[in-house]
């Protein structure tokens, strides 16, 4: 692998006395500092850029959020992480492109990466990152926006959906899923557009409702990318004002069945108001779940082969064609296989959709899948 160290700095992170673990099993007992063997990376991206008016304090987060990180309970027995620093621009290159290459030269190594702090706009350079190694490419953001980017300079061409523009030019994106989306804070317009794009979306409410629905979506995330504005500001002040988003224990559950993905590649946790000790907080807990859920991986499909699972065959006497579901009954999860233009693929679906399929009814998997 490329000399990654002169791409990043030393973090400059407080020591805080946190008296609820003691030094010898906190995370940063787990932690190596200087690696030259580890599974997952943590990463800081220094900077405001694109968010200059709304958040500058997006900046600071990495160290914020390193400072409350370090003080949780470690108990991560089956990787090895590694605190690569912040990304330090060298030379004239601009922080987005450093991003990308950082990204790249760890994704291509076959490393986890968990980047913390920096704007929204930042998940633009790190999907060209991963781009360069990973042939499809789903996203899952959470987000009370409808939106990849930040709202000053990427938007004053193109909206708020600019960004999406940009990600979906790159042709190894496959899918991209927003995930609690407030509809009073999107226009009809926005959700049109994001219509068109092919993009699939799923109101707050949907979310709170049964945050297990959506775990096949997070089960085949490459990239889960969080906004800390979509957790409601009584859990994580910001300076946006958003009464209503996700609790803090929901967007730590989200975070670790995403985790818990055996696709899963980097995660991101962006916009965090560094200027908020409970928002430092609970980005860091954030962090730590999707932690504990790589740690906690099942091996599940893709590492493992479909065909040593259970298969059940449907016929499908609209399409005329057999459709064959895949569970491991060890977790309960599902899988189908759904034939596409370029050939068949497998997707996560839940247990509901081989029951709709067998009932002759439309399985809620067909209309983001088959029907796109």
């Amino acid at each position: 692998m490329e000399d990654i160290k002169a791409y990043f700095r030393k973090p400059e992170m407080e020591d805080i006395p946190l008296h609820y673990v003691d030094d010898a099993n906190d995370f940063s007992s787990f932690v190596s500092a200087c690696p030259d063997d580890y599974d997952v990376a943590i990463v800081g991206i220094p900077s405001a850029w694109g968010a200059q008016k709304y958040n500058p304090f997006s900046a600071d987060a990495p160290d914020g959020v390193r400072k409350y990180l370090y003080r949780l309970c470690g108990d991560f027995h089956n990787v090895k992480i590694a605190d690569l620093g912040d990304i330090n621009v060298k030379n004239d290159q601009s922080p987005m492109a450093a991003v990308a290459d950082v990204v790249s030269i760890l994704v291509e190594a076959g490393k986890k990466v968990v980047i913390i702090g920096g704007s929204d706009y930042c998940n633009l350079p790190i999907v060209k990152g991963m781009s360069q190694s990973i042939g499809k490419i789903n996203i899952v953001k959470v987000d009370s926006l409808l939106t990849l980017s930040g709202v000053d300079e990427l938007e004053k061409s193109g909206g708020v959906l600019s960004a999406f523009d940009e990600i979906e030019k790159i042709k190894q994106v496959d899918c991209i899923d927003v995930l609690g989306y407030q509809t009073y804070l999107s226009s009809e317009d926005k959700i049109s557009r994001a219509d068109d794009q092919r993009i699939c979306f799923t109101r707050l409410a949907e979310v709170q409702d049964n945050v297990q629905n959506i775990e096949p979506l997070l089960r085949d995330n490459d990239l889960f990318s969080i906004s800390a504005r979509a957790v409601r500001n009584s859990d994580m002040p910001s300076c946006v004002a958003m009464p209503n988003g996700l609790y803090g224990e929901e967007a730590c559950h989200l975070a670790k069945l995403a985790g818990l993905s055996d696709r899963a590649t980097v995660f991101y946790i962006s916009d965090v108001y560094a200027q908020n000790e409970s928002s430092l907080a609970l980005s860091a807990q954030i962090v730590w779940h999707y932690l504990h859920g790589v740690d906690h991986r099942y091996n599940d499909y893709p590492v493992n082969d479909i065909n040593n699972y259970r298969k059940l065959i449907v016929f499908d006497s609209r399409t005329n064609t057999e459709v064959k579901f895949y569970s491991n009954p060890l977790n309960g999860r599902w899988w189908v296989e759904i034939p596409g233009r370029d050939g068949n693929r497998i997707v996560s679906c839940k247990e509901s959709d081989y029951v709709a399929l067998t009932n002759r009814e439309v399985p809620e998997i067909w209309f983001r899948h088959y029907m796109r």
